[in-house]
């Protein structure tokens, strides 16, 4: 899960994103744990990651974390990050136990075009259309996130998944 921001304090965005895309709950307590988190997590949040996947330990890690406050963020910036947790949100209502999948990849886009500076959102889009099967829009995904974070671990690793799938 590290990324070139490693020692920054996680956001929403990237929880709820690496989240969607499957990342195994026990990385997110330890990231949790080392990094903080930049917000105070609400009960609409914790209810979006345990739909997401969210175990009790995971829940329990984000409740006990130290909260830092993010540093000055823009207005602009803070809207695109809350329009891109809405429709990630929506995306993770209707890919619940991978039902609907066709259904939230529209969600996942757009939560894309809202923050287009998100690596997060390109992992949880490719994440999903490995899930379809969808191997070329998966691998577009995958390193559209390592343009953005080169060192985004997670996307490395989707990315892999993708060449070994398709051989």
């Amino acid at each position: 899960l590290q990324n070139a921001s490693a020692a920054s304090p996680v956001g929403q965005l990237e929880l709820l994103a690496l989240q969607a895309a499957r990342v195994r709950n026990e990385r997110f307590a330890e990231m949790i744990s080392n990094r903080g988190v930049a917000f105070e997590p609400d009960a609409d949040y914790l209810q979006a990651l345990t739909m997401a996947g969210a175990d009790d330990a995971e829940i329990q890690a984000l409740k006990a974390a130290r909260h830092t406050p993010s540093r000055d963020t823009n207005p602009d910036e803070a809207k695109r990050e809350a329009t891109a947790i809405m429709h990630l949100i929506r995306g993770i209502n209707l890919n619940r136990n991978d039902f609907h999948l066709e259904d939230a990849e529209p969600e996942f886009r757009a939560a894309g075009d809202a923050d287009p500076q998100s690596p997060f959102t390109h992992v949880a889009l490719g994440e999903l259309l490995v899930r379809m099967g969808r191997w070329d829009a998966a691998d577009k995904e995958f390193k559209a996130a390592l343009k953005l974070d080169p060192a985004l671990a997670v996307a490395h690793s989707g990315l892999a998944d993708v060449l070994i799938s398709t051989g």
